[in-house]
């Protein structure tokens, strides 16, 4: 399966990711991203938000999601984002070792949770370093 991270996107009152296949004017052909992957449509009035396009509040502004990434892919050595477990201390201290400018106001342990969880789930077939890299590139070329 290939998977790119602005074709992957968070479908509100859906678990897990999905990957877009296709995109009509009012609807969207989505795969899951499991290990049974299946197909369903997806109205284009349903809240959809692409992963590249996700970002985290920070005290000063925010950061993308995929610099959140491409941060835990960096540390996997130091902090092992599939040890991260359910308890809200855990995941708070592991997020604070990734993202130590966090907004404590507004990012919660439940959002932390579904970074760690998507990163998990994400991480075999996306090299966030590199895309994080190439992302800056690419800015740095348009100023």
């Amino acid at each position: 399966m290939e998977i790119s991270l602005p074709r992957i996107v968070n479908i509100t009152g859906k678990p897990g990711l999905y990957r877009v296949i296709t995109a009509t004017k009012n609807s969207f052909v989505v795969e899951s991203i499991e290990e049974k992957p299946k197909k369903m449509v997806v109205a284009a009035t349903q809240r959809i938000a692409s992963l590249n396009d996700i970002s985290i509040f920070t005290v000063e502004d925010y950061i993308m999601l995929s610099e959140v990434f491409a941060r835990m892919q960096s540390k996997e050595n130091e902090h092992n984002p599939k040890e991260v477990g359910a308890d809200n201390y855990a995941v708070m201290e592991y997020f604070e070792n990734i993202v130590p400018e966090y907004d404590e106001d507004k990012v919660h342990p439940s959002d932390m949770r579904k970074v760690v969880k998507w990163f998990n789930l994400l991480r075999p077939f996306i090299d966030f370093v590199a895309y994080h890299e190439e992302q800056n590139k690419g800015k740095e070329a348009q100023a």
